[in-house]
């Protein structure tokens, strides 16, 4: 095979002829620095490179061929193999970069397979701001030559374990054991080489890492193409974009992936900052160590760097004539960087502005908007919709606007003030009151595209491309493919709506009307199967499914040769959980993790997030008033919050939701009753402390949860069969399981909150009576199982602010990659998924096809695996009112004539009426030790009131005028909320009260 790269070692130096060809590099400037700026990541991991050296390695191989099409026959084919990624690491990315000598004028070698996967490179080697060129090489012979260089996205390629049902087990795996453990084959990458006069010299995959309790490193990627040659006998790069290494003993690495190394003892000079790093060769560091000519040297550079550097360059000078023919593809740095608060913000962001990125680009003055460098600072920017109201069939929706109020944001800021954090709202124009709010960015600072944006609702229009999956209801917005069109914009004109500028920064909210996960899914267990069978399909739902004969739906998520997946119509409905379609699928039992059922409507979910991350979707638009209330915004946001923050439902990973001895706003228990305080009022916040474990199996109410003071008042489930309270005021039992879930054994349990925040002791059943040493068994959590709970968790000590920079990406795409990056199918976004189906956003498109389930699409890659928040499992308002919130912030005055009650309304849901129950405490009782209900002292309701009832007196709610005086009463409210076929929620907190 004729070999165009010169091999130093094959020929002496007077018989190699480097061929010039006219340079772009000079035109443009790369004299001053050989390759462009790429990307820059801040992440608490690194990255590893591995690669395998190709040339030469060229044969006939139709299989590859017909995989990727075109007319390159021969190809290369190598197996990269991995061993440095950390055990259980998030992959956040993997690029795969490789370098051709082609004699055609045109780039020929973009095409090839990875882990036998399909795979288009962009190629990288134009000169910035200049149209795709081609960049001359050496060439040995006399034939011309052009060397090019390739960059793939090729993340989604790597493999996750899953169970039966299809659910992954494990993040993405890249290390050889990994593979080989879980039983998939190794990393292998075919290319072309020696068809159509193409040469590999190698490639590289580049995998960056997350792993929680890491240094926070910026890695930095420079990558185009450069050669050593007579136009260029030097190469110069200067490496901006990670602002501040750490101010003492910064631990870096740089690698460089070269093409044309060889053995040569006067290859050239390598330097970084001016020395010659520790361990490399000071004449021949290119050793082509990969075989036939490639490396991607990596080697520690920790001792040229100084601290709180902002730059370094590496240098590599001729040390021959003519030049060495080396060739740059890419040159990756990664440094840990100075946040001496841990908050994710680097020192010099915090204090410096005019800062600027390597593209010229100023970055947000985070100083002016209030940040410190010794406090931490949380910066999130707030767009929403709005709708001046629209009608559609089965819903008409009036004029609202999901802008939280001021007030919401105030509630947020301050939970979190209390705790040493500083969180700042930018919400443009809106709440730019004087004096300023401290919460609250001033709009000047904002930016042409920072926050307060305002996107209309509006009506998706199916086209020729995109069929709606939720045509009739606006203001749907898929996760994370919808997300991203708003955040990103698309090629098609769709514009931008949040500064990438501000990605390491900034975490994005936006406030939408609803979230397009399919109504019917097995993963939350609202779908339980579908069965074909003689031609007919029938799906079952946990609940009542409230479809109808003639009514459409669409099934998605099995797999393609069944033949089920598609768009069908209701023939029959045989019972409320069971619907009969007419199919021609194989028959079987279906109930894979991805299957789904859409019938045109919407879940009413209020949220969801990145675990670890930086995006939020708020969507409240199916609940209270079509924004839900201001309680419900602030619980939701902050929820959300701290799933970018590193918070599960349950506290620790892998820990069961709805725990009751984890009082945060993460858990269900509290996300929409809120936590309540000793005299009944809600909050909303994080665990404080860590609250001992319960083995509910054996339950003791005498220890309840130990001897102390709670922050708020224990809340926990209790049979119906065995509450005291219960049995009087026969309250509404829970229709759901805690998590939403469907009850399936016939379990009936109400929500009992304790009548006060002492930890002991707790009347777990409910019965009036305290029974010390007596194990009951009870499922307190209400999960549909009995089990051992373990200690609670405190989240204040737990959070990770630094992961802003950890934003899931669609279809399991590498982190910050978007529409005009390389996505490693050739450019052809669709191709990766309906990323692109949403584009009629300006029509009011569902911003996404719905394909991706809300998040199916990126499974595997996001570090969220085990915890149930991205595919549906996030809270509903059906869940919301499966047990009927109840009234809250109850006081009782006494006045001359009566006793005065004064309540809040419950936190969701529309209430009908309010009960008012009183019980008298035995005389001698005094108010300021008074009585406790139980057998003996058992209320009766003594009024009812509306909630359009006239204030009495002019501020309370309702005035007993029949208590007697010098009688110590009880007081708890009730209320029956819409939709719970009238019967009341549970008490509110208890009062006592006397004239």
């Amino acid at each position: 095979m004729y070999n165009r790269f010169s091999r130093l070692t094959a020929r002496p130096r007077t018989a190699i002829i480097c061929f010039v060809f006219v340079s772009l590099f000079a035109a443009y400037g790369k004299a001053a620095n050989a390759l462009n700026y790429f990307k820059n990541y801040f992440l608490t991991g690194d990255y590893v490179v591995e690669g395998v050296g190709l040339q030469g390695k060229g044969k006939p191989d139709p299989v590859t061929a017909g995989i990727v099409g075109g007319s390159n026959t021969s190809y290369a084919t190598g197996t990269i193999h991995n061993s440095g990624v950390p055990a259980g690491a998030d992959l956040m990315g993997a690029f795969l970069y490789w370098q051709a000598l082609e004699s055609s004028p045109m780039p020929s070698s973009s095409g090839g397979t990875f882990r036998g996967f399909k795979i288009g490179g962009l190629e990288i080697t134009a000169p910035m701001g200049a149209p795709p060129a081609n960049i001359p090489s050496c060439a040995a012979g006399g034939g011309p030559g052009y060397l090019r260089v390739y960059r793939a996205d090729v993340l989604r390629y790597l493999p996750y374990t899953t169970d039966p049902t299809g659910k992954p087990t494990s993040q993405r795996l890249v290390n050889d054991s990994d593979l080989i453990a879980a039983g998939f084959p190794l990393t292998t990458v075919a290319l072309p080489d020696g068809s159509s006069g193409t040469l590999i010299p190698g490639a590289s995959l580049v995998v960056l890492y997350r792993v929680a309790g890491m240094p926070l490193k910026a890695i930095v990627f420079y990558d185009g193409g450069f050669t050593l040659n007579k136009t260029n006998p030097a190469m110069n790069q200067t490496i901006l974009g990670f602002y501040e290494a750490s101010k003492t003993s910064p631990v870096a690495k740089m690698t460089q992936l070269v093409g044309n190394g060889g053995v040569n003892p006067e290859q050239g000079r390598l330097t970084v900052n001016g020395d010659v790093p520790p361990g490399l060769s000071s004449t021949n560091p290119f050793q082509a160590a990969l075989g036939g000519a490639w490396d991607n040297l990596t080697f520690n550079v920790s001792s040229l760097m100084r601290g709180d550097d902002s730059s370094m360059t590496t240098h590599m000078s001729p040390g021959q004539s003519p030049p060495s023919c080396l060739s740059w593809a890419a040159i990756i740095v990664s440094t840990t960087v100075q946040d001496t608060d841990r908050d994710g913000l680097l020192d010099v962001w915090e204090t410096t502005s005019g800062l600027r990125d390597p593209n010229g680009k100023t970055l947000p003055n985070l100083s002016a908007m209030g940040a410190n460098p010794n406090v931490k600072d949380i910066f999130v920017e707030i767009d929403y919709m709005s709708t001046p109201g629209w009608s559609a069939p089965g819903d008409t929706e009036p004029p609202h606007s999901h802008l939280p109020s001021q007030a919401v944001l105030d509630n947020v800021c301050s939970a979190f003030k209390a705790h040493g954090i500083n969180l700042h709202f930018d919400v443009g124009n809106n709440y730019q009151n004087e004096p300023p709010d401290p919460c609250i960015i001033a709009s000047s600072l904002s930016g042409s595209i920072g926050g307060g944006e305002n996107l209309p609702e509006n009506f998706c229009v199916s086209t020729s491309t995109h069929t709606c999956a939720f045509p009739n209801r606006p203001g749907t917005i898929t996760w994370k493919t919808g997300f991203e069109l708003i955040k990103d914009g698309d090629l098609n004109g769709l514009p931008a709506h949040f500064d990438p500028i501000r990605k390491d920064m900034f975490h994005y909210t936006f406030f939408g009307h609803a979230l397009g996960i399919y109504k019917f899914l097995i993963e939350d267990k609202s779908l339980t199967s579908i069965v074909v069978s003689g031609g007919k399909g029938t799906l079952t739902t946990g609940s009542a499914h409230n479809m109808n004969p003639g009514d459409t739906i669409t099934i998605s998520g099995a797999s393609t040769s069944s033949n089920l997946n598609g768009t069908y119509v209701i023939q029959s409905v045989p019972s409320p959980t069971t619907a009969i379609i007419n199919t021609t699928a194989a028959p079987g039992t279906y109930n894979n993790w991805l299957l789904a059922v859409n019938n045109g409507l919407p879940k009413s979910t209020s949220g969801v997030s990145d675990l670890l991350g930086g995006d939020i979707l708020i969507t409240l638009g199916l609940w209270d008033n079509s924004v839900g209330t201001p309680f419900i915004q602030a619980s939701t946001l902050m929820h959300e919050l701290g799933h970018n923050l590193a918070l599960r439902h349950g506290g620790a990973p892998l820990e069961p939701n709805c725990k009751p001895n984890y009082q945060s706003i993460m858990s269900y228990l509290f996300q929409v009753h809120g936590l309540v305080d000793a005299n009944g009022v809600p909050h909303i916040n994080y665990s404080t402390e860590t609250l001992p474990a319960l083995n509910e199996m054996a339950l003791d109410e005498g220890v309840g949860l130990g001897d102390t003071n709670l922050p708020y008042a224990a809340r926990w489930y209790e049979p119906l069969s065995t509450s005291f309270l219960g049995s009087i005021i026969n309250p509404s039992p829970a229709t759901k399981h805690c998590d939403g879930s469907p009850i399936t054994n016939g379990a009936t349990v109400i929500r009992v909150d304790a009548p006060n925040t002492k930890g002991r002791p707790l009347d777990w059943n409910g019965d009036g009576t305290i029974t010390p040493g007596i194990p009951l068994a009870e499922d307190l959590g209400f999960m549909g199982s009995i089990v051992e709970l373990h200690h609670g968790f405190n989240d204040w000590a737990a959070l990770d602010l630094q992961q802003i920079g950890s934003r899931r990406n669609v279809f399991g795409f590498s982190v910050d990659v978007g529409p005009t990056d390389d996505l490693g199918s050739g450019g052809d976004l669709g191709s990766g998924g309906d990323l692109g189906s949403g584009g009629d956003l300006g029509s009011g498109g569902d911003l996404g096809s719905g394909g991706d389930l809300g998040s199916g699409g990126d499974l595997g890659s996001g570090g969220d695996l085990g915890s149930g928040g991205d595919l549906g499992g996030e809270l509903d308002f059906e869940t919301a009112l499966a047990v009927p919130p109840s009234p809250s912030t109850l006081s009782s005055t006494p006045g001359l004539e009566s006793i005065n009650l004064k309540w809040s309304p419950p936190s969701a849901g529309t209430v009908d009426q309010y009960e008012i129950w009183r019980a008298a405490c035995p005389a001698g009782t005094t108010i300021g030790s008074p009585c406790s209900l139980g057998p003996g002292i058992v209320p009766v309701q003594i009024a009812t009131t509306l909630p359009t009832t006239p204030l009495c007196q002019g501020s309370f709610n309702f005035c007993d005028g029949t208590a007697e005086k010098n009688v110590v009463y009880l007081y708890f409210i009730t209320d029956i909320i819409t939709k719970t076929e009238g019967k009341p929620s549970s008490p509110s907190n208890i009062v006592a009260g006397q004239k």
